[in-house]
């Protein structure tokens, strides 16, 4: 395929590096996969491509607040407001919303819940 594989680290960051590689060659590899001599069964479903879009949008938010957290000088007031803010933009990206009340006999059948200590909430329908 004539690709660099990105570097691989154990680290947080490679998750939004290998997302935006796949992101940046998928293309090259969707015609590797339709075109290879022997059939490739373990190609991902288009939905998979969905959620890498999604967790790469994800890393571009909370990597460089990683980054920034890792300086051996920053002040833990403003490693608080660092992760008040990404706390704030994740939760618009993804569209929680609150803060507000729900009572346990308000939850819809079939739903998982999930709280945070200020109050707000995401309800998943299963």
């Amino acid at each position: 395929m004539q690709a660099t594989c990105p570097q691989l680290t154990t680290r947080w960051l490679t998750m939004g590096n290998v997302c935006k590689w796949l992101l940046a060659k998928r293309v090259v590899l969707f015609e590797y996969i339709n075109t290879a001599e022997n059939p490739v069964n373990s190609a991902p479903p288009n939905w998979w491509w969905i959620v890498i879009a999604d967790i790469s949008a994800l890393t571009d938010l909370i990597n460089p607040v990683f980054v920034k957290l890792q300086s051996p000088n920053l002040l833990l007031s403003t490693q608080s407001a660092l992760l008040d803010t990404l706390s704030t933009d994740i939760r618009t990206m993804i569209g929680v919303h609150g803060p507000f009340q729900l009572k346990r006999s308000e939850m819809l059948p079939g739903s998982l819940v999930s709280s945070t200590e200020g109050g707000m909430w995401i309800m998943l329908r299963l």
